[in-house]
């Protein structure tokens, strides 16, 4: 509070007592000094300024101490957190302030942390400003600032190349502002050459076709292994990117590629097949690109000569041709991961039994195809992939065409197969489909069984009880409201007694 603040409505009693001068000069912690040792004791007995000016001290000295309990109470909270493996601090969305940054920097130099997540925090200028001057004397090397505010992250950017940080998590940083695509990319682009960054996480940042030039410019200066651009705004429209883009990928180390959800339709399945065989990109995210049977066509004539070993195509319009044409260079090909799922064209019956036959011949061990609509045909194409194949995974979720029938199918198949892991929730299997399933397990080597939303109900209960003395060690049957009562607390009971994680 200023002094003129303090001396409305009182002037009389400071011009009697106090030149202009020393009015002037007076700060808020020298007024009561001041007006003690100048005014006589009468006019300080009865004066009301001495019962404000004492008001306000008592008000200031509680924010005091509350600022002091609050800053205890956050070291506190970092004690505890640190309790369990005090190389790891995670303060995802602990409402992080300025203030409690600032101190979390000043102590964060003395700690052994290498992992430092801070995302979805309150902190904005100041903290993260402090935060990049003590980087570099810390020993952190992976650092999560997702969904934050993008204040100061260009003096973040400015002191990488002084860090140890290897992995840098910067999705969704600035939230819908501009800032991290206009005001701060060159920053990043700058430092990153003389950076020891090895995976780098820029989803959902606004970043555009004119910066993906200049990143993929950069990209073979740097030591980036892995990078995340999903969820962007990249066309593969600008004229001059297709040029960089091939520079980049080819000429740099990078392994890990993902611009999944960047509408590039069948432009970025052409400029891919063009150079994924030149370069060592192993896993390749391009699920909801807008991708058709004749980007798939493309991507598949190059696929047996790159070394892509997990492909994420889901969410697609690859349709029944683009679906063969993949399936049919699987068998020389080095994908062991395959995500399909969601298409949006449905794979007819041709499409399928194609595709199983280039499963069987392929390395692939991990498949997600849920969402397709695959009926009880597709059910038995699939039991067959599983009697004959070696899947150890299978995600088939969000597929009500399966149903009953189709569990049943799916569970004969499993007494014959190596599958490890099924994901099989919100199918409608209801407890026809649970009880046949439930009852195949003992015969089979699933470890991790997850079947939530499929109408199951306390009808099931006895054959899931008997499941539990399997290999089982996962089973997951969220949101299937009839299981309730006395056989819930059975089923619950019998997990632990067996060991088996259950989700209900």
């Amino acid at each position: 509070m200023s002094v003129s603040e303090i001396s409305d409505g009182i002037e009389p009693v400071f011009t009697q007592f106090f030149t202009n001068e020393q009015v002037e000069n007076v700060v808020p912690d020298q007024t009561e000094l001041l007006l003690t040792e100048q005014m006589p004791k009468q006019h300080l007995e009865n004066s009301s300024i001495m019962e404000y000016l004492k008001t306000e001290c008592d008000y200031q000295k509680h924010l005091q101490l509350n600022r002091i309990n609050k800053e205890e109470q956050f070291l506190t909270m970092i004690e505890k957190l640190l309790e369990k493996d005090p190389t790891v601090l995670d303060l995802y969305a602990k409402y992080v302030t300025d203030e409690q940054l600032v101190l979390l920097a000043e102590i964060l130099p003395s700690l052994n942390i290498s992992t430092l997540n801070l995302s979805n925090n309150t902190f904005e200028y100041t903290g993260m400003l402090a935060l990049a001057k003590a980087l570099p004397k810390t020993q952190v090397i992976n650092l999560e600032l997702r969904s934050n505010s993008g204040c100061a992250i260009d003096k973040l950017f400015q002191i990488l190349p002084q860090t140890q940080i290897q992995k840098l998590d910067l999705y969704s940083f600035g939230g819908d502002s501009e800032e991290m695509s206009q005001k701060d990319f060159h920053a990043l682009i700058t430092a990153l050459p003389e950076s020891k960054i090895l995976e780098l996480d820029l989803g959902c940042s606004n970043i555009c076709d004119h910066h993906l030039i200049y990143l993929m410019m950069t990209l073979p200066e740097t030591k980036i292994q892995k990078l995340n651009l999903s969820e962007n705004n990249i066309r593969m429209e600008h004229d001059e990117l297709a040029e960089f883009f091939h520079f980049g990928i080819m000429n740099s180390d990078l392994q890990d590629l993902s611009l999944g959800g960047n509408f590039m339709g069948d432009s970025i399945a052409f400029e891919l097949a063009k150079i994924l065989e030149f370069s060592k990109i192993q896993k390749l995210d391009l699920s909801r690109c807008g991708i058709t049977e004749k980007g798939v066509k493309q991507l598949a004539l190059t696929l047996p000569l790159s070394q892509v070993k997990e492909l994420k195509l889901g969410t697609n319009h690859l349709g029944s041709q683009g679906l063969i044409s993949l399936s049919n260079a699987l068998p020389s090909s080095q994908v062991q991961v395959l995500n399909l799922s969601l298409d949006q064209e449905k794979f007819n019956l041709e499409s399928l039994e194609k595709f199983k036959e280039g499963i069987l011949k392929s390395k692939v061990i991990s498949l997600s195809f849920g969402f397709n609509e695959i009926g009880t045909n597709g059910a038995r194409v699939f039991a067959e992939i599983l009697e004959k194949g070696h899947i150890k995974t299978l995600e088939l979720r969000c597929d009500r065409s399966i149903g009953p029938e189709g569990a049943e199918i799916l569970a004969n198949a499993l007494k014959h197969s190596c599958l490890e892991k099924l994901y099989f929730s919100s199918n409608n299997i209801q407890d026809k489909g649970c009880v046949a399933l439930a009852e195949a397990l003992p015969f089979s080597k699933i470890k991790w069984l997850s079947l939530g939303l499929n109408g199951i109900s306390n009808d099931s209960i006895h054959a899931l009880i008997g499941a539990l003395k399997t290999p089982l060690s996962f089973l997951g049957l969220e949101y299937n409201q009839s299981i309730s009562g006395q056989s819930k607390e059975e089923l619950i009971h019998a997990a632990q007694l067996h060991g088996v994680s259950i989700e209900l």
